[in-house]
């Protein structure tokens, strides 16, 4: 009985993705150099046209063969922690501040383009390089990102995943100091839905070379019909990174959207600003059918959970009646 207890939590909890393998098997530690002024990571202000070298000792402490990847990412805000991410970003407004087209990266004289497999407890050298062609203001924020990737077996009724584990040394190139900051900007507003929850999304960016704080100030939401909506605090605790538009959301509760101009309005040390956007009536009925078609999605997926985890009580219960008639059968021969 304790086993249909416990298959009938299972099913009426989340699923969970469960890896033997809690942490990261690799170890990855910058080597002494005269450049950085960080010994855990590249920091340092680049001369235009000068190549510098770097290398990081990428240790497997364990007692098997161990697959990871190298590659240069882009440190781009993310709800109020900064993620380090592979490859060219939408939130980048200026490319040439794209660190990775700056840096290469080799292990044992190659360049790195494919995983690297590393034996059991061996150890190899990560070869960073950077060049800076040109100056430029402010500063480049990146990484060089380690990952090792455990991959889990998919099930039925459940989703094949894969944990990654990684480890960054944090670039930071610092330019030429920037005299005067731009003043941040706003757009990109819409509304979200999901289920009975409605939000207001919008983009705040960062047009200077520079890491800074998010604006602070306060903001008023009007409808068309000049009711405010929602109204609070600017979160100016949210790092903003160099040249990047940054998402942030409010909640809204029981507003009913209507059709026309909306006025997103921020006061800043003072200074009001207000931007506008619209929303028509073929906008709203696509929105509502937006959440009523994930509505379906999820209660056709709780159905499926409801029915998997009902089979599998009726299951149990067929076969604890199976043990407990042959018991009563064994009992009744006996006596």
């Amino acid at each position: 009985m304790c086993l249909l207890f416990v298959c009938a939590g299972m099913c009426w909890g989340k699923p969970l993705a469960v890896n033997a393998q809690s942490s990261s098997s690799l170890s990855v530690t910058l080597q002494d150099n005269k450049v950085s002024s960080s010994k855990k990571d590249i920091i340092f202000a680049p001369k235009p046209g000068q190549t510098y070298e770097f290398e990081a000792k990428v240790v497997n402490h364990r007692d098997e063969v161990v697959e990871m990847q190298a590659f240069t990412s882009q440190a781009i805000s993310k709800d109020k922690t900064i993620s380090y991410e592979e490859g060219e970003s939408d939130q980048l407004i200026n490319k040439s501040y794209q660190l990775a087209q700056y840096v290469e990266l080799s292990m044992d004289q190659k360049k790195l383009s494919d995983s690297v497999v590393l034996k059991a407890h061996e150890e190899k050298k990560l070869q960073v390089k950077i060049k800076i062609p040109q100056s430029f203001q402010g500063e480049m924020l990146g990484g060089i990102n380690v990952v090792q990737s455990f991959k889990t077996a998919q099930q039925k009724e459940a989703v094949k995943t894969e944990q990654v584990y990684q480890q960054v040394i944090v670039v930071r190139l610092k330019g030429d100091e920037i005299s005067e900051l731009e003043p941040q900007t706003y757009s990109n507003f819409q509304f979200i839905t999901r289920g009975e929850k409605l939000r207001f999304n919008y983009e705040n960016t960062n047009p200077n070379g520079k890491l800074i704080y998010a604006d602070e100030g306060t903001y008023q939401l009007q409808n068309p019909k000049q009711e405010v909506i929602a109204q609070g605090s600017l979160d100016h605790q949210v790092v903003l990174t160099p040249y990047t538009k940054t998402p942030f959301y409010l909640p809204l509760k029981n507003q009913e959207l209507i059709s026309g101009k909306y006025t997103f309005t921020t006061t800043i040390h003072g200074e009001k600003k207000t931007y506008t956007f619209s929303y028509s009536e073929a906008e709203l009925k696509a929105l509502a059918r937006t959440n009523e078609t994930m509505r379906q999605k999820q209660a056709a997926s709780d159905q499926k959970l409801l029915i998997l985890c009902l089979s599998i009580v009726v299951a149990l219960l067929i076969i604890v009646l199976g043990v407990v008639l042959i018991k009563n059968r064994k009992k009744q021969h006996n006596s």
